[in-house]
């Protein structure tokens, strides 16, 4: 899974590497994107590869707004 963060003009990227997936599966998983500022408006992009054999990839990517605090 990669991530990019988009806060105060700059981009803080962070990726996890899952093992193994099964498709249709879902998975919790934390990634720590180190260096964002507190307190400002972020945007936040997932993307997770798809796994061998899967064609929808609509699913694959996501992307949210946030404000990040301590």
């Amino acid at each position: 899974m990669q991530v990019t963060v988009t806060a105060a003009g700059k981009q803080y990227k962070a990726s996890h590497v899952i093992n193994q997936a099964q498709p249709g599966s879902k998975y919790n998983v934390e990634v720590t994107v180190v260096g964002v500022p507190q307190g400002v408006a972020a945007k936040v992009e997932t993307y997770v590869e798809p796994v061998p054999g899967e064609t929808d990839l609509e699913n694959n990517k996501s992307t949210y707004l946030a404000i990040f605090g301590e």
